[in-house]
């Protein structure tokens, strides 16, 4: 599932044993490890700008609850910017799955049922600060 950045600068793609992030630089034609993985991780979109990738992750390993993270390329600094308090996500691809809105917000979809529909909103990373 390899993606390019935005900017054509980057492609992201997933390693295994052990399961990580890795990247892959077009200007230096070099691979490296962005991150290991201890739980379950799931898909992941790219930042408009190319700075970060955000995954939805339902299992994010001991200590750390489940929610959207970003994960920043520069430095491989790893957080959670949104939680799923509330909401029973999956990430094995029928849901689960992170977007960004033309306004650059966060979007996923949850499948709670045929007919319900429900909606979470989540401050802006400048609102949280």
């Amino acid at each position: 599932m390899p993606s390019w950045s935005p900017d054509g600068k980057y492609l992201v793609a997933i390693a295994q044993n052990p399961s990580g992030m890795v990247l892959f630089s077009k200007q230096f034609g070099t691979w490296k490890d962005l991150r290991k993985f201890d739980g379950e991780w799931g898909y992941w979109v790219w930042s408009s700008d190319s700075n970060s990738v955000y995954m939805a992750v339902s299992d994010a390993g001991p200590g750390a609850a489940p929610g959207i993270y970003r994960l920043a390329i520069a430095d491989g600094k790893w957080n959670q910017i949104a939680k799923f308090d509330g909401l029973s996500v999956s990430t094995d691809g029928t849901e689960g799955v992170p977007s960004l809105t033309s306004e650059g917000r966060l979007a996923m979809m949850s499948d709670t049922s045929v007919i319900q529909i429900y909606s979470a909103k989540w401050p802006r990373e400048s609102d949280s600060h």
